[in-house]
């Protein structure tokens, strides 16, 4: 089944194929490198499979998905879900998965390097406190 890797060290989203069924469990934890995870939800029927111990283990490198309210640590990986909560191909496309994710990496003390999935090469700094006030105030509904 179709997949999508999000890897913020190395600054891509790639496609992975992944063997559904009772292998599929084993195939997360390798992907996302952890030994327990949790699920952020994103629209129609996305899901983003993240570390759970993700702030535990100290990595500067994060993710941020559009319209999620904070930062995810490590890897994530991206699946779609059917209508009985089983896992199936991503929904979204690759495109547009990579125009809602901003990779971000700590630079000194309170200052974060951000840059786009789109556009990785391309390096904004921007304070860290500035940052998280605006995804809460993005995520809120109004």
């Amino acid at each position: 089944m179709k997949a999508f890797l999000i890897d913020p060290k190395a600054f891509t989203v790639q496609p992975v194929d992944l063997e559904p069924g009772d292998t599929l469990l084993p195939q997360i934890y390798k992907h996302l490198q952890c030994d327990i995870f949790t699920c952020v939800g994103m629209e129609r029927g996305d899901t983003v499979y993240v570390d759970d111990n993700g702030l535990a283990t100290g990595s500067p490198y994060h993710f941020i998905v559009d319209g999620y309210p904070e930062p995810l640590v490590g890897r994530g990986l991206v699946l779609g879900s059917d209508d009985e909560g089983e896992s199936t191909h991503a929904r979204i496309s690759l495109d547009a998965l990579k125009a809602r994710i901003t990779f971000m990496h700590y630079f000194v003390p309170g200052i974060v390097a951000l840059r786009k999935a789109t556009h990785p090469r391309r390096l904004r700094l921007v304070v860290l406190r500035d940052l998280l006030n605006k995804l809460k105030d993005r995520a809120e509904p109004n």
